[in-house]
């Protein structure tokens, strides 16, 4: 009898430990099961990222070649622009333009005596004021600012 006392005692201790052994090795299973689930989830998440930087990458390309193109065009038109002007520049002035200019000086030389004089009264008057020593206080000048 005392043989299988011993018998069913170690044979209880081995189901005892099997079943630890085996309710550990489901707790490890479900947790390598979540690691592997979250891994695809990094993976894929790694995925996405690297294939939206590409994309940005080629979109950031596609748009320095189109600002390329676009300066160098901006460029060429300036060049050419200035060379118009330069040319313009360099062409004697029209007819009508040398017309203009002359009647308005002989307009000014014309019009300087009486410049001149009206002048000459304004200075003659503010220094008459000066002497007789009453003056309006002057207003101070208003500065605004423009609000914004």
């Amino acid at each position: 009898m005392k043989v299988m006392t011993l018998n069913s005692s170690a044979e209880n201790v081995y189901h005892d430990r099997l079943n630890e052994w085996t309710k550990r090795e489901i707790q490890l299973s479900r947790l390598h099961e979540e690691l592997v689930a979250k891994r695809e989830t990094l993976v894929h998440y790694s995925m996405t990222y690297v294939e939206s930087q590409l994309a940005r990458r080629q979109n950031v390309k596609t748009h320095v070649n189109t600002a390329t193109i676009r300066n160098t065009a901006l460029l060429e038109d300036l060049e050419s622009t200035e060379d118009r002007l330069y040319q313009e520049a360099c062409n004697p002035p029209s007819p009508r333009l040398t017309t203009l200019q002359n009647n308005y000086w002989s307009m000014v030389k014309s019009l300087k005596p009486l410049w001149e004089q009206s002048l000459q009264k304004k200075t003659s008057l503010s220094s008459s004021k000066k002497t007789t020593g009453k003056q309006k206080p002057s207003k101070p000048k208003r500065v605004w600012k423009r609000s914004k």
